[in-house]
């Protein structure tokens, strides 16, 4: 026994990149002695983020997805693992999970997914979702509004499960001098651009703000523009950029109904003094004002920026309690992780 668990043969069937999230539910199974088997998704169909990787992978991606589909079915069919946890799924098929079904001792499957099931956005679509889902064990989802859905579309079990940091990564980091040069200005916001997020950004001054994300290049007023630095900020410069900067920013996703999101947890526990969107959900998590604070809208963001920025005090008081609120609350990869281990062991 590990824990209040036995130890358990997993195949994970994810993909992992270099900072995939996936990474921190590795080491968190690993850490309560489960033996794990990955079919890697990256292996088969490799992130190519150029435009000719891009066409070189929809090109071949039929063959590729096949090739994924047969070893996620040799792999389970040889190692006979007990429990399949499949991390979004995009490239597993119907197909493919029913015949996990049909094996002499068939595992039991359960899904987890980060981005919105049901979201409009190209790169969420999962174009078997309904025939998937029914195969599935238990279905997961960090999105209240998805559970209802999925049931709806015949999901057997739906759970929702929140979003959560890994503490491998997510702490207090002291920058160098250097280093504070390089990150950030006074304001410091991690995350891709969206037309929305642009919006509400270019009401702080330039001067102020460094923005680290994908796809901001060329877009948004040219003011804001100036503020954009580079690519996301990853591993420990996660935390140097958040603890180079005064005030960190925290924007949902609209294409995924966000009301909570990773950097609900992250910022926090970085240390960072946190100003997100308000959502009812990350109110259930953080005392507003207190622990974090919120704004709706870019005038209130423009307002509160402005204040915060002024009132050293109370800005270190709510980062400091921030802090101790998300360090001392179970929302750590590996208590999800165990959530996800209840359901296999004590299935409601």
């Amino acid at each position: 026994m590990n824990g209040s668990f036995p130890s358990l043969k997993i195949c994970l069937a994810t993909s992992i990149s270099a900072h995939s999230r996936t990474r921190g539910f590795v080491r968190a199974l690993a850490a309560l002695g489960h033996r794990l088997m990955i079919v890697n998704e990256r292996d088969f169909i490799p992130l190519r983020p150029t435009r000719a990787g891009k066409l070189a992978n929809r090109v071949t991606r039929k063959r590729r997805r096949n090739a994924y589909n047969s070893a996620v079915r040799e792999n389970v069919a040889a190692w006979k693992p007990e429990l399949v946890l499949v991390f979004k799924g995009t490239y597993l098929r119907a197909e493919t999970m029913a015949e996990l079904k049909t094996l002499k001792r068939p595992p039991r499957a359960f899904l987890l997914n980060y981005d919105d099931f049901f979201s409009a956005a190209a790169s969420n679509l999962i174009g078997d979702l309904e025939q998937l889902v029914r195969h599935y064990d238990c279905v997961f989802t960090t999105r209240r509004c998805n559970v209802d859905e999925l049931k709806a579309i015949g999901a057997r079990r739906a759970l929702y499960l929140p979003f959560c940091y890994d503490p491998a990564f997510h702490f207090p980091v002291e920058p160098t001098k250097a280093e504070r040069r390089r990150l950030a200005g006074r304001v410091v916001f991690i995350g891709s651009y969206e037309p929305e997020r642009a919006a509400a950004l270019s009401k702080l001054p330039p001067g102020d703000l460094a923005v680290w994300g994908n796809n901001w290049r060329g877009r948004g007023p040219a003011s804001l523009r100036r503020a954009v630095r580079g690519r996301p900020l990853t591993g420990l410069d996660f935390s140097r950029g958040l603890n180079s900067a005064l005030i960190a920013l925290n924007f949902f996703r609209r294409a995924n109904r966000d009301r909570l999101n990773s950097r609900s947890f992250e910022l926090p526990a970085c240390g960072a003094f946190t100003l997100s969107e308000r959502s009812e959900e990350l109110a259930a998590f953080f005392r507003e004002d207190r622990e974090v604070v919120m704004f709706d809208g870019p005038d209130e963001l423009r307002d509160k920026t402005a204040y915060y920025l002024k009132n050293e005090a109370e800005r270190t008081a709510i980062a400091r309690a921030g802090y101790e609120r998300v360090r001392r609350d179970p929302n750590t990869i590996l208590d999800r992780v165990k959530v996800i281990l209840r359901e296999y062991f004590e299935p409601g």
